[in-house]
């Protein structure tokens, strides 16, 4: 099983628009909590962020709140149940398949995973490392 950071504490959105970005990319990751691979999920945001209380009590998982990112994200890490984490950045929403392509993560021991946003031009469809990452899967 996985557990899931959500990084909310240096999202690519304004800091008004965080509790949207935050909903969408929590609801993204439902079905995956149903078909039992995401085990536990936290938010990590800086203290003082709009609504993140109410989001994580609503949505059933930890918040780890600090007044700098790192330390939000370290405490988000330490908050995690499993061996296998998965850091995504607020306002992602992973597509339709992307459990199941988790899944076979979940079953292969020791390896990790780098996440990118699908490529929006041609330049990033020739070279897709040149994606803006969004999310990492590693024991």
């Amino acid at each position: 099983m996985l557990s899931v950071v959500l990084f909310a504490a240096r999202a690519r959105v304004p800091v008004s628009g965080l509790p949207v970005a935050m909903a969408r990319s929590l609801a993204s990751l439902v079905t995956g909590a149903v078909e039992g691979v995401i085990r536990d999920v936290a938010l990590a945001v800086l203290t003082g962020t709009p609504d993140a209380r109410l989001i994580a009590d609503h949505a059933g998982c930890a918040l780890a709140e600090a007044g700098e990112p790192g330390e939000a994200l370290a405490k988000a890490l330490a908050a995690a149940r499993s061996d296998l984490i998965m850091v995504l950045s607020a306002g992602y929403a992973p597509e339709e398949g992307f459990i199941g392509e988790v899944s076979d993560l979940v079953d292969i021991p020791r390896r990790a995973a780098l996440m990118r946003v699908h490529p929006y031009n041609w330049v990033t469809r020739v070279a897709p490392a040149l994606c803006p990452e969004i999310g990492r899967a590693h024991v």
